[in-house]
């Protein structure tokens, strides 16, 4: 056995159980940080940091390294984290909520076997009205921790300015000293930049006075909380004050047999007008059952941006999703057949109800995944429009497990302001789908540029193209745009077309292509988008349905 050395990382956190099973071992839980002493052969020997006493032998593969200040290397060391001292007391605030959370669990559910009953009176036993309001201070907890873990998350972004940094700090720190309060547990003192006081640096009338300013501020925090009205005032003035709303996607998963790679089109749906409201969420699949993009896999987010007030009012509004497999015509053809491939060919939609979540009837959170089952296409002629108005009716499937998972949250504000409060969340790398038209807001800003030439559609004849330029829109003077934000795009929607079959006995199989032209009659490249996410292509080719002569796509793309 190799001998044990010293070694450089000296600091880590727990991200699996590690039962003890020799005398030798260090049983560690999940999230349990340690201090590294020595390391041999893929495993590590130091001490729990909740357990300085007890030393052992634990893998290196269930640790998870993160960097640290070394004090007084040798025998007496010590390590530091080199997270910022407010992440810090985050996490120590976590873990020290955490275990009263367990506690309030136990209580919450009861003690097994103990009989409920009433009181002379009709009143209810006073353990069932113990274990009531221990249920309601559960969730209290549960959710304080949700959004002390949300802005824990923002803080190791690393990009939010000054100003901003010490807003966040002041929310949290009015959260953790109102958690603290609540849970009866010890008050932090702290300074003007909410750093917390050393009391072996501060004057005893500072730290007196230190104490008063925070007592007021708690006070005043558990009369806002638990004042009905009140509350409901705040919320009826953030909606007020937020003419603008984002909506967050993300796609933890997709699990569908489909056999070739595939497209997956994702936008929000109105029933009652039956068309998007929204570009596409382009997200190109393999057959392998990951994305293209192997650096998407687990990164699959988008922000559907620029939804006003009547977005949110409208009556029903849905995630719609269209699965479209590009490859063979039919795929009972084998490859030893001369084929025609890279078609897109229709497979199936997918639909879910989202009226509630947008208009906040229920919560929305980033870590809750809903199950969209896949509505496969029946026959090779079944327009993908009509299969999602069909859908949006409610009618159960047997899906056998095929769908997606995803998660949905709303988001206050434009994509300036939730960038800036969500950071974690709207980064670079999310994708932005806009809405197909302007913000309901004119803001003073930036004008639209014009298109430095004239451009023409090339099209097959026969076929219904419709197009609406977004350089002026309804509700907008001149092309103006919020600040910063330039929109020179062209929305055109592949309505529909018919086609003679001719002098054959059955219909053709049609598919179109569309491409932008100057005026030399020159196509111009790189011009048109499938959607948000895809890079930019010369050409678009529609979908190809089975032998019909009236054909029907409404299907949109950007130039």
């Amino acid at each position: 056995m190799a001998p044990w050395l010293p070694t450089k990382e000296k600091y880590g956190v727990a991200v699996w159980n590690f039962p003890r099973t020799s005398e030798h071992h260090l049983p560690l839980q999940i999230g349990e940080t340690v201090h590294i002493l020595q390391a041999s052969e893929g495993w590590y020997r130091g001490y729990s940091l909740r357990n300085r006493a007890a030393r052992g032998i634990f893998p290196a593969s269930l640790i998870h390294l993160k960097g640290a200040v070394v004090e007084r290397r040798g025998a007496e060391e010590s390590v530091v984290p080199a997270e910022m001292p407010m992440v810090q007391e985050i996490t120590t605030t976590l873990r020290e909520w955490a275990t009263i959370w367990k506690q309030l669990y136990v209580v919450r559910t009861g003690v097994p076997g103990l009989p409920a009953f009433r009181c002379r009176r009709g009143a209810c036993d006073p353990v069932v009205l113990a274990q009531a309001g221990q249920r309601e201070r559960y969730q209290q907890v549960k959710q304080m921790m949700y959004e002390l873990m949300e802005r824990r998350s923002q803080l190791l972004s690393g990009t939010l300015p000054k100003d901003e940094l010490l807003q966040l700090k002041k929310e949290v720190t009015g959260k953790i000293d109102y958690g603290n309060k609540i849970l009866a547990l010890d008050l932090v003192v702290r300074d003007e930049d909410e750093n917390i006081l050393d009391p072996d640096r501060t004057s005893v009338i500072s730290l007196f006075q230190a104490h008063r300013r925070a007592e007021q501020t708690v006070t005043q925090r558990i009369q806002e909380e638990t004042s009905p009205q009140q509350s409901a005032l705040c919320r009826s003035a953030r909606l007020a004050a937020s003419p603008s709303h984002s909506l967050y996607l993300c796609v933890r998963n997709f699990v569908c047999n489909i056999g070739e790679e595939a497209q997956l089109l994702m936008a929000l749906y109105d029933p009652a007008e039956q068309c998007m409201i929204s570009e596409n969420y382009v997200i190109r699949w393999a057959s392998t059952g990951v994305p293209q993009d192997i650096e998407l896999l687990n990164n699959l987010r988008a922000v559907f941006t620029d939804l006003g007030s009547k977005d949110l009012k409208r009556e029903r509004l849905f995630l719609v999703c269209q699965i479209i497999r590009v490859g063979r015509m039919d795929l009972r053809e084998t490859y030893s057949r001369k084929l025609s491939t890279g078609l897109r060919r229709p497979f199936g939609i997918s639909v879910m109800d989202i009226t509630d979540i947008t208009k906040g009837k229920c919560e929305s959170d980033e870590d809750k995944q809903y199950f969209i089952p896949v509505h496969l296409a029946a026959a090779d002629n079944d327009f993908l429009h009509n299969m999602i108005r069909k859908a949006v009716e409610g009618k159960d499937i047997n899906h056998k497990g095929q769908g997606f998972w995803v998660s949905l949250k709303m988001l206050w504000g434009d994509l300036s302001q939730v960038r800036k409060d969500h950071p974690h969340l709207v980064d670079r790398s999310t994708v932005v789908a806009r809405k197909l038209g302007y913000p309901e807001v004119i803001m003073p800003g930036k004008r639209g540029g014009g298109l430095d030439r004239p451009w023409v559609v090339s099209g097959a004849p026969g076929v219904g193209l419709r197009g609406a330029p977004l350089q002026r829109g309804p509700g907008r003077a001149d092309g103006a745009v919020p600040p910063g934000d330039v929109r020179n795009d062209i929305y055109l929607t592949l309505v529909q077309g018919e086609f003679d079959k001719g002098n054959k006995k059955t219909q053709k199989n049609v598919e179109v292509t569309v491409c932008i032209c100057d005026e030399s009659g020159s196509v111009v490249q790189n011009v048109i988008y499938h959607g948000a996410g895809d890079k930019p292509a010369s050409e678009y080719r529609s979908v190809v349905y089975y032998q019909q002569r009236h054909q029907r796509w409404m299907e949109t793309v950007k130039v």
